[in-house]
């Protein structure tokens, strides 16, 4: 009789062991640490597009939340989003000068190809991949400008 408790109580501890292992797994708020850590390190790697779409995934989740575990991650959040802001004004910055930039004239390209440059290290590093060949090709064009 002894044993059949002791079994039971046994089974029980492992089962509510269990459920609170399985709820924590899959609850909103490991999910969205989860994604908050990789969000966080793909910032310098993925395209803008993508990270924009991370972002909306994550603060979906985070609306999800109890407002006591929200005050745990309100910091990363604005954190992330205002990194991920500042990569998609840089890009656009970025796309707008280069639409400009054969319109300008010789005496302003040399800061305006600047500017691009500083701009391409504010973006992630499938952005730059994108624009890269056009900037070496602007680079290109100023020398020959200057040379002749």
């Amino acid at each position: 009789m002894v044993d059949i408790i002791i079994m039971s109580v046994a089974g029980g501890i492992t089962f509510v062991g269990i459920c609170f292992f399985l709820h924590h797994q899959f609850s909103h708020a490991h999910k969205l640490k989860q994604k908050l850590t990789l969000a966080k390190k793909s910032l310098t790697t993925s395209p803008s597009s993508l990270l924009k779409e991370e972002y909306e995934q994550i603060y979906n989740l985070y609306f999800k939340l109890s407002e006591k575990k929200k005050r745990h991650f309100y910091t990363s959040i604005i954190e992330l989003r205002t990194a991920v802001e500042d990569q998609l004004k840089a890009l656009k910055r970025l796309e707008i000068i280069l639409e400009q930039f054969p319109q300008t004239p010789p005496a302003s390209k040399k800061a305006l190809l600047d500017e691009i440059d500083e701009l391409s290290h504010q973006i992630s590093i499938k952005d730059q991949e994108k624009y890269t060949p056009t900037i070496l090709h602007l680079h290109q064009e100023l020398e020959k400008e200057t040379t002749s």
